[in-house]
């Protein structure tokens, strides 16, 4: 029997970040990250600190892992000298002349990506903690 796939919106609402405000949510595509047609839908949120920062958070779920992995893989070889850390199922970037932290991983047949404007490198992973456990990465 196949486990059942979480609701992505619902997962995305349930986080709650104290000092910052949503101020833009909606639906995206795997096309809208990559620029070519593919199979992951899902939502996205984006929050505003206080201070202007920006933090958003992409997830995209795909009608299998197999796509999951070939849509991260894409990302992180487009990243490719950005990233600082890096593992088959999830990967760290930084890109220093936009001051963005970010990761993307994979879990399962979801996709998930992270973006924190006005960053410094590695600060983006303390987001990681108040994300459900649904896109938590592995």
């Amino acid at each position: 029997m196949e486990k059942p796939r979480p609701d992505l919106l619902s997962c995305l609402r349930g986080i709650s970040l104290e000092g910052w405000k949503v101020v833009s949510e909606g639906e995206v595509k795997e096309e809208t990250l990559l620029g070519t047609p593919g199979k992951g839908e899902g939502f996205f949120r984006i929050w505003e600190e206080e201070k202007g920062r920006r933090l958003a958070l992409y997830a995209l779920l795909f009608p299998s892992p197999e796509e999951a992995k070939n849509c991260l893989q894409e990302i992180l070889a487009r990243l490719g000298d950005w990233l600082y850390e890096s593992h088959p199922e999830r990967g760290h970037f930084y890109l220093e002349r936009e001051n963005l932290d970010g990761a993307a991983w994979k879990k399962e047949g979801i996709l998930v990506l992270l973006l924190l404007g006005e960053a410094k490198k590695g600060e983006a992973s303390a987001f990681l903690a108040p994300l459900p456990e649904a896109l938590k990465p592995l």
